[in-house]
């Protein structure tokens, strides 16, 4: 690969000398601090003007990239700092940057941090934004007669797998599964728009109305804007969709939902006899996945990131057991990640049963067969292939700065995950 390259741009072969750049992580941890900024930003500078179709010469000197497709340089940068500098961003913060100096001053401050993060012990005190009561949802809701029929939900919090499991839901020929709608926990789609906590609050949403209503991107998105201006209730945007669906069923899947116990038993109000499925990943593989994809900084958190994790898992799985009490067996199903990515067959007949459904193949393909292929959820979506079933094991690697606290453990016992001491660092114990 490296003769071909070098065949393909001889003068940049001639220049860089025989040896082949280093990585961009490697020339950062050698570098001294006050020079790294300068590396990114032409690292930068070439990755950007590559996306463009434009040679690096051609962006402004100052790096201003107020002229360009912001979405095309956004979509290819966060690839490229997670793929070299195990960095993930998201696409909103790449967008509000306007200079390659400002997007390298962050990227630097960001890996950085998150490089202290992984190999220190932090304080264990955390402010979750999130867990602020939510928006007053109707205190009327319609009679049980008129409530929507054929909706089920995926319950889970981020990080535990719930973008894999709906792609493969999404893969059957009955279900259908869009990105997160962020819809059930607001009264009406002005609430929706504003709610700070969703991370690109259309998209999930246009996405789906661009499928079910056979339309471009653009008239949906239109779509969504008119409803946001006329406070439209959700429930209307729910029964918009349920009524293009046929002999689908709609399959709701949005973490966020999980934050508020109040939003859960919404569903109970809104829809006719609702199934859920609870979707569970062991604590140190979701508390770590958490602060790697810098959660807690996106969502507005502050604190430790290790602790706002802990309670995020904490807290929106014991709201998802709540609900659950509440629930008749034959409406509440819960499947374990770990179990999902190993035996992937066996589970997803499981699901169709509970769903009443019949299995389909192309279940087990999701990254070959499903629609709706990207929008909000895991941002490393696009990095995958298929089902890894080495991650679920993953949590038997993971080194946390201290064991969890009680409530977390006593969660975690409830759901039959152990809990050994070796999963944080000797000296932090």
């Amino acid at each position: 690969m490296a003769s071909l390259i070098a065949e393909a741009y001889p003068e940049a072969a001639e220049r860089e000398g025989a040896e082949a750049p280093r990585p961009i992580r490697e020339r950062l941890e050698a570098a001294a601090p006050e020079a790294r900024t300068g590396i990114l930003e032409a690292y930068l500078r070439r990755h950007v003007a590559e996306a463009l179709g434009l040679s690096p010469e051609a962006l402004p000197p100052d790096g201003d990239l107020s002229g360009f497709d912001r979405d095309v340089v956004a979509e290819h940068v966060t690839w490229t700092l997670k793929e070299y500098l195990d960095l993930t961003l998201y696409r909103t913060e790449v967008r509000a940057h306007p200079s390659l100096a400002s997007l390298a001053r962050f990227v630097l401050d960001e890996w950085e941090r998150l490089s202290r993060l992984v190999g220190e012990t932090a304080e264990a005190r955390a402010t979750v934004r999130s867990f602020v009561p939510p928006a007053h949802l109707p205190a009327k809701e319609p009679h049980a007669k008129e409530r929507i029929p054929d909706v089920a939900f995926v319950l889970s919090t981020p990080r535990s797998g719930s973008t894999l499991f709906r792609l493969m839901l999404s893969a059957h020929s009955r279900l259908f599964c869009p990105p997160e709608l962020n819809l059930l926990g607001h009264p009406d789609m002005r609430s929706w728009s504003e709610d700070r906590d969703i991370l690109m609050p259309h998209e999930g949403l246009v996405m789906a109305l661009a499928t079910l209503l056979e339309m471009t991107r653009d008239d949906a998105d239109a779509l969504v804007n008119r409803l946001v201006a006329e406070a439209r209730p959700t429930a209307e945007v729910f029964r918009m969709m349920q009524a293009r669906l046929g002999d689908r069923v709609l399959v709701d899947k949005t973490p966020s939902n999980a934050l508020h116990l109040e939003t859960l038993e919404r569903a109970e109000t809104l829809f006719d006899a609702p199934k859920h499925v609870h979707l569970v990943r062991h604590p140190y593989a979701v508390i770590d996945s958490f602060v790697r994809a810098r959660f807690d900084r996106v969502r507005g958190d502050t604190g430790d990131p290790f602790a706002i994790a802990e309670a995020y898992w904490t807290r929106m799985n014991d709201n998802i057991l709540k609900l659950a009490e509440k629930l008749p067996a034959e409406r509440y199903l819960r499947v374990k990640y770990e179990d999902l990515v190993c035996t992937p067959e066996r589970v997803m007949r499981t699901v169709c049963a509970f769903l009443g459904l019949s299995f389909e193949e192309a279940m087990l393909h999701p990254y070959a067969h499903s629609e709706m292929f990207g929008g909000p959820g895991d941002p490393n979506i696009f990095r995958h292939t298929g089902i890894i079933a080495s991650l679920a094991d993953k949590w038997k690697r993971v080194r946390l700065p201290r064991p969890l606290g009680e409530a977390a453990r006593r969660t975690a016992e409830a759901m039959g995950y152990a809990l050994p001491e070796t999963a944080w660092d000797e000296q932090a114990k």
